[in-house]
C-alpha cells in the first residue's frame, strides 16, 4: 500500500500495482537461482534440476499406461505404495518422505548447543 500511494499520479491515480514482473525487474542482479557447485552437494543438485522433469515425464507415461491399460511399474497393485509412488516427485520434501519415511536422524555429538540439533 505504501508504494501504491507513494506513486499514484494523474495517469496512474492507484499508483504501482506490485506482482511477478515488477519484482523481477527490481531484483538485483547478484539474486541467481543456484548453481551445482554452490553450497550443497552434487547428488542434491541433480536431484533439484531433474525432479520437475521427471515428474512431467512419469505423468506422461501414467496417462499412457491408462489409454492402454497396460502398466508396468509394478506399484499399481498395492493402493498404499501407489500413492506414495505417484505423490513422490511433486517436490523435494514429498521424495524425502517417501524415501525415508522415519525422518530424520538427529547428531547431538555434532550439534551446536546454540543452535538447532544437527539432522539428516
Amino acid at each position: 500500500r505504501m508504494l501504491a500511494e507513494a506513486t499514484k499520479t494523474a495517469r496512474r491515480p492507484d499508483g504501482v500495482a506490485v506482482g511477478v514482473k515488477l519484482l523481477a525487474k527490481a531484483r538485483c542482479a547478484c539474486i541467481k537461482p543456484r548453481r551445482s557447485a554452490e553450497c550443497d552437494c552434487k547428488i542434491c543438485s541433480v536431484v533439484h534440476h531433474n525432479l520437475p522433469i521427471f515428474n512431467k515425464s512419469r505423468q506422461v507415461w501414467r496417462k499412457h499406461a491408462a489409454q492402454t491399460g497396460v502398466c508396468a511399474c509394478g506399484t499399481c497393485s498395492e493402493p498404499a505404495v501407489k500413492e506414495a509412488w505417484l505423490g513422490m516427485t511433486k517436490s523435494l520434501r514429498a521424495l524425502e518422505a517417501t524415501l525415508l519415511p522415519c525422518g530424520k536422524v538427529v547428531y547431538p555429538q555434532i550439534s551446536s548447543a546454540e543452535g538447532p540439533p544437527f539432522a539428516m
